[in-house]
């Protein structure tokens, strides 16, 4: 009876032991990955503001490919050659600036860089409108200078989601969304580019740049601070 009861005895001292360990276990999950410890309203809201990133990228070079002949028309432009580069300067310097985007996330934290990389979209977006008072060279700088944008929103978003959650369904799903919101922004651009098009083509790029904005201030408060200044 003696060694029955003491085996209970152990057996429940493991247990207690166990519970207290995965407890300080998932404690340490919430602290390493910060969005894990949001509320899913909250978390839903965080993946929806890093979806951003890919979705304003093919907003941005959908809205122009449904418009580029009005636009060119608007400026004198018949060559196609020319006409070419008012899409192909976006394009350009996103692809060329994507890896140092990343690396300077890295260097000087994903967040900072996803906030900047909207602000200097919006900032451009909005000259892009602008040069309609100009000239095309202008409304091309502008968009080679746009592309720098989602260069610095995409890789920071995917830094931002892989540090965020631990790995598991919710990470999963999390970058699933993030893939999947490329043909929504493709189709809202070509469709709201259309729309204010109707109008005065400049709106494409004003409205853009507000929104841009909007998403930029938003992020600050929507994203988790880091680990580090957490700890800090």
């Amino acid at each position: 009876m003696s060694y029955f009861r003491g085996f209970q005895s152990g057996y429940l001292a493991h247990q207690i032991s166990s519970d207290v360990e995965s407890g300080s276990q998932s404690d340490q999950d919430k602290n390493l990955y910060p969005a894990d410890a949001l509320s899913t309203p909250r978390q839903i809201l965080f993946v929806g503001t890093l979806c951003t990133a890919m979705f304003t990228n093919q907003v941005g070079l959908g809205n122009t490919l449904a418009t580029v002949g009005l636009i060119g028309e608007s400026f004198g432009i018949t060559n196609s050659g020319q006409l070419s580069w008012l899409i192909a300067g976006y394009s350009l310097t996103l692809g060329a600036f994507i890896l140092i985007g990343g690396r300077l996330g890295d260097e000087f934290g994903h967040k900072k860089m996803f906030v900047i990389g909207m602000s200097w979209y919006s900032l451009w977006s909005l000259v892009a409108g602008l040069s309609v008072y100009s000239n095309y060279v202008l409304f091309t700088f502008s968009r080679v200078f746009q592309g720098m944008g989602p260069a610095l929103t995409l890789p920071n978003a995917l830094g931002i989601l892989g540090r965020s959650f631990a790995p598991g369904p919710r990470q999963n799903m999390a970058f699933a969304w993030f893939g999947g919101a490329a043909p929504f922004g493709a189709i809202a651009g070509f469709l709201f580019g259309g729309l204010f098009a109707l109008a005065w083509w400049p709106w494409i790029y004003w409205s853009l740049a507000i929104a841009l904005a909007g998403i930029a201030g938003f992020a600050e408060w929507i994203i988790p601070p880091p680990l580090q200044e957490k700890q800090n």
